[in-house]
Protein backbone atom coordinates (compact mmCIF):
# COMPACT_ATOMS: atom_id res chain seq x y z
CA UNK A 1 0.00 0.00 0.00
CA UNK A 2 2.81 2.36 0.91
CA UNK A 3 4.50 1.62 -2.43
CA UNK A 4 1.30 2.43 -4.29
CA UNK A 5 0.93 5.73 -2.44
CA UNK A 6 4.56 6.62 -3.22
CA UNK A 7 4.07 5.79 -6.90
CA UNK A 8 0.93 7.92 -7.11
CA UNK A 9 2.67 10.81 -5.34
CA UNK A 10 5.61 10.72 -7.76
CA UNK A 11 3.38 10.58 -10.83
CA UNK A 12 0.47 12.72 -9.66
CA UNK A 13 1.21 15.51 -12.11
CA UNK A 14 1.45 13.08 -15.02
CA UNK A 15 -1.90 11.56 -13.99
CA UNK A 16 -3.51 15.00 -13.99
CA UNK A 17 -2.19 15.87 -17.45
CA UNK A 18 -3.18 12.48 -18.87
CA UNK A 19 -6.63 12.76 -17.31
CA UNK A 20 -7.04 16.19 -18.89
CA UNK A 21 -5.92 14.74 -22.21
CA UNK A 22 -8.58 12.02 -21.97
CA UNK A 23 -11.26 14.58 -21.15
CA UNK A 24 -10.32 16.83 -24.07
CA UNK A 25 -9.99 13.96 -26.54
CA UNK A 26 -13.22 12.36 -25.36
CA UNK A 27 -15.08 15.63 -25.71
CA UNK A 28 -13.61 16.18 -29.16
CA UNK A 29 -14.71 12.71 -30.24
CA UNK A 30 -18.19 13.44 -28.91
CA UNK A 31 -18.32 16.73 -30.82
CA UNK A 32 -17.22 15.05 -34.04
CA UNK A 33 -19.63 12.18 -33.54
CA UNK A 34 -22.54 14.63 -33.50
CA UNK A 35 -21.41 15.67 -37.01
CA UNK A 36 -22.39 19.25 -36.42
CA UNK A 37 -20.31 21.41 -38.78
CA UNK A 38 -20.71 24.36 -36.46
CA UNK A 39 -18.75 22.47 -33.84
CA UNK A 40 -15.81 21.45 -36.06
CA UNK A 41 -13.68 24.36 -34.85
CA UNK A 42 -14.32 23.40 -31.24
CA UNK A 43 -13.37 19.81 -32.01
CA UNK A 44 -10.05 20.84 -33.54
CA UNK A 45 -9.24 22.96 -30.51
CA UNK A 46 -10.17 20.12 -28.19
CA UNK A 47 -8.05 17.65 -30.15
CA UNK A 48 -5.10 20.03 -30.00
CA UNK A 49 -5.54 20.57 -26.27
CA UNK A 50 -5.82 16.84 -25.69
CA UNK A 51 -2.69 16.10 -27.71
CA UNK A 52 -0.74 18.81 -25.88
CA UNK A 53 -1.80 17.52 -22.47
CA UNK A 54 -0.86 14.00 -23.51
CA UNK A 55 2.60 15.11 -24.60
CA UNK A 56 3.18 17.04 -21.39
CA UNK A 57 1.95 14.17 -19.27
CA UNK A 58 4.34 11.76 -20.98
CA UNK A 59 7.26 14.11 -21.60
CA UNK A 60 9.62 11.93 -19.59
CA UNK A 61 9.07 9.12 -22.11
CA UNK A 62 10.32 11.16 -25.04
CA UNK A 63 13.93 12.00 -25.74
CA UNK A 64 12.80 15.06 -27.65
CA UNK A 65 9.60 16.56 -28.98
CA UNK A 66 9.77 16.61 -32.74
CA UNK A 67 7.81 19.52 -34.15
CA UNK A 68 7.72 20.16 -37.90
CA UNK A 69 11.27 18.89 -38.41
CA UNK A 70 12.71 21.42 -35.94
CA UNK A 71 14.49 18.70 -34.00
CA UNK A 72 16.29 17.47 -37.13
CA UNK A 73 17.39 20.97 -38.08
CA UNK A 74 18.57 21.68 -34.55
CA UNK A 75 20.51 18.42 -34.45
CA UNK A 76 22.18 19.28 -37.76
CA UNK A 77 23.06 22.74 -36.46
CA UNK A 78 24.55 21.24 -33.30
CA UNK A 79 26.64 18.79 -35.33
CA UNK A 80 27.89 21.59 -37.57
CA UNK A 81 28.68 23.79 -34.58
CA UNK A 82 30.59 20.96 -32.93
CA UNK A 83 32.56 20.40 -36.13
CA UNK A 84 33.48 24.09 -36.30
CA UNK A 85 34.47 24.01 -32.63
CA UNK A 86 36.73 21.00 -33.18
CA UNK A 87 38.39 22.75 -36.12
CA UNK A 88 38.95 25.85 -34.02
CA UNK A 89 40.46 23.75 -31.24
CA UNK A 90 42.78 22.03 -33.72
CA UNK A 91 43.80 25.41 -35.15
CA UNK A 92 44.41 26.78 -31.65
CA UNK A 93 46.55 23.74 -30.79
CA UNK A 94 48.62 24.16 -33.97
CA UNK A 95 49.01 27.88 -33.35
CA UNK A 96 50.00 27.25 -29.74
CA UNK A 97 52.66 24.76 -30.87
CA UNK A 98 54.06 27.31 -33.33
CA UNK A 99 54.19 29.97 -30.61
CA UNK A 100 55.94 27.61 -28.17
CA UNK A 101 58.47 26.47 -30.79
CA UNK A 102 59.22 29.98 -32.03
CA UNK A 103 59.41 31.40 -28.53
CA UNK A 104 61.82 28.68 -27.38
CA UNK A 105 64.35 29.52 -30.09
CA UNK A 106 64.13 33.29 -29.82
CA UNK A 107 67.26 35.09 -28.52
CA UNK A 108 67.96 32.21 -26.20
CA UNK A 109 71.17 33.47 -24.63
CA UNK A 110 70.83 37.23 -25.09
CA UNK A 111 68.94 37.96 -21.88
CA UNK A 112 69.62 36.44 -18.42
CA UNK A 113 65.89 36.22 -17.70
CA UNK A 114 64.80 34.89 -21.09
CA UNK A 115 64.40 31.28 -19.98
CA UNK A 116 62.10 32.17 -17.09
CA UNK A 117 59.91 34.25 -19.38
CA UNK A 118 59.83 31.53 -22.02
CA UNK A 119 58.81 28.92 -19.46
CA UNK A 120 56.09 31.21 -18.10
CA UNK A 121 54.77 31.93 -21.59
CA UNK A 122 54.74 28.22 -22.44
CA UNK A 123 52.75 27.46 -19.29
CA UNK A 124 50.27 30.20 -20.20
CA UNK A 125 49.81 28.88 -23.74
CA UNK A 126 49.26 25.32 -22.50
CA UNK A 127 46.84 26.54 -19.83
CA UNK A 128 44.85 28.43 -22.47
CA UNK A 129 44.72 25.38 -24.74
CA UNK A 130 43.53 23.25 -21.86
CA UNK A 131 40.74 25.73 -21.12
CA UNK A 132 39.71 25.59 -24.79
CA UNK A 133 39.23 21.86 -24.41
CA UNK A 134 41.80 20.63 -26.93
CA UNK A 135 42.36 16.89 -26.90
CA UNK A 136 45.08 15.33 -24.71
CA UNK A 137 46.98 14.35 -27.87
CA UNK A 138 46.90 17.91 -29.19
CA UNK A 139 48.04 19.17 -25.79
CA UNK A 140 50.96 16.72 -25.77
CA UNK A 141 52.02 17.81 -29.25
CA UNK A 142 51.93 21.47 -28.24
CA UNK A 143 53.90 20.73 -25.07
CA UNK A 144 56.59 18.96 -27.13
CA UNK A 145 56.82 21.71 -29.76
CA UNK A 146 60.08 22.98 -28.24
CA UNK A 147 61.60 19.51 -27.87
CA UNK A 148 64.52 20.22 -30.18
CA UNK A 149 65.56 23.19 -28.04
CA UNK A 150 65.02 21.32 -24.78
CA UNK A 151 67.32 18.53 -25.93
CA UNK A 152 69.87 21.08 -27.09
CA UNK A 153 69.91 22.65 -23.63
CA UNK A 154 70.25 19.30 -21.88
CA UNK A 155 73.04 18.31 -24.26
CA UNK A 156 74.81 21.61 -23.70
CA UNK A 157 74.51 21.14 -19.94
CA UNK A 158 75.96 17.62 -19.99
CA UNK A 159 78.79 18.68 -22.29
CA UNK A 160 79.56 21.61 -20.03
CA UNK A 161 79.80 19.37 -16.96
CA UNK A 162 81.96 16.85 -18.83
CA UNK A 163 84.27 19.66 -19.91
CA UNK A 164 84.46 20.78 -16.28
CA UNK A 165 85.25 17.33 -14.87
CA UNK A 166 87.41 16.16 -17.78
CA UNK A 167 89.35 19.14 -19.17
CA UNK A 168 91.21 16.88 -21.60
CA UNK A 169 88.04 15.51 -23.21
CA UNK A 170 87.83 18.01 -26.08
CA UNK A 171 88.81 15.45 -28.72
CA UNK A 172 86.27 12.86 -27.53
CA UNK A 173 83.53 15.49 -27.36
CA UNK A 174 84.34 16.63 -30.88
CA UNK A 175 84.14 13.02 -32.10
CA UNK A 176 80.65 12.62 -30.65
CA UNK A 177 79.49 15.86 -32.24
CA UNK A 178 80.99 14.94 -35.62
CA UNK A 179 79.45 11.47 -35.55
CA UNK A 180 75.98 12.84 -34.84
CA UNK A 181 76.33 15.55 -37.47
CA UNK A 182 77.48 13.01 -40.08
CA UNK A 183 74.44 10.87 -39.31
CA UNK A 184 72.20 13.91 -39.75
CA UNK A 185 70.78 13.73 -36.24
CA UNK A 186 71.16 15.52 -32.92
CA UNK A 187 73.28 14.15 -30.10
CA UNK A 188 71.21 11.71 -28.06
CA UNK A 189 71.19 10.81 -24.40
CA UNK A 190 72.78 7.50 -25.40
CA UNK A 191 75.66 9.33 -27.08
CA UNK A 192 76.22 11.44 -23.99
CA UNK A 193 76.14 8.48 -21.61
CA UNK A 194 78.58 6.54 -23.78
CA UNK A 195 80.89 9.55 -23.82
CA UNK A 196 80.71 10.02 -20.05
CA UNK A 197 81.39 6.34 -19.33
CA UNK A 198 84.33 6.28 -21.75
CA UNK A 199 86.05 9.08 -19.84
CA UNK A 200 86.02 7.34 -16.46
CA UNK A 201 83.77 7.24 -13.39
CA UNK A 202 80.65 9.32 -14.05
CA UNK A 203 80.43 12.22 -11.56
CA UNK A 204 77.12 12.47 -9.64
CA UNK A 205 76.04 15.76 -11.23
CA UNK A 206 76.69 14.37 -14.72
CA UNK A 207 74.79 11.19 -13.84
CA UNK A 208 71.82 13.21 -12.62
CA UNK A 209 71.69 15.37 -15.74
CA UNK A 210 72.02 12.28 -17.93
CA UNK A 211 69.04 10.79 -16.09
CA UNK A 212 67.16 14.04 -16.74
CA UNK A 213 67.71 13.98 -20.50
CA UNK A 214 66.93 10.26 -20.70
CA UNK A 215 63.69 10.85 -18.82
CA UNK A 216 62.75 13.71 -21.13
CA UNK A 217 63.48 11.67 -24.25
CA UNK A 218 61.30 8.85 -22.94
CA UNK A 219 58.39 10.80 -21.44
CA UNK A 220 58.49 14.33 -22.86
CA UNK A 221 58.55 15.90 -19.40
CA UNK A 222 61.21 17.09 -16.99
CA UNK A 223 62.36 14.79 -14.22
CA UNK A 224 63.52 17.76 -12.13
CA UNK A 225 61.59 20.87 -13.18
CA UNK A 226 63.38 23.01 -10.60
CA UNK A 227 66.77 22.08 -12.10
CA UNK A 228 65.50 22.65 -15.62
CA UNK A 229 64.36 26.15 -14.61
CA UNK A 230 67.97 26.96 -13.67
CA UNK A 231 69.49 25.64 -16.91
CA UNK A 232 71.21 28.91 -17.68
CA UNK A 233 73.57 28.17 -14.78
CA UNK A 234 74.62 24.73 -16.02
Amino acid sequence: MRGLISFVAQHALAFIWNAAALVFLGTAWHELAIRDNSRTENSVLLLGAGALCGLIGNADRFEVLKVFGLEARMRRAVVEAEDVLQRLRAFAADLGAVVIHHNAGLSRWADPGIFQRQDAQKREVLRSLEKLGVSPEQLREARAADKVYVLQDYTSGVMSLIRKHYPGSAERRAEVETEARSAGRPITAGDLRKLAVSLGPVPPDVAELLADIEHYEAHGEHRRPEVWAQRRNW
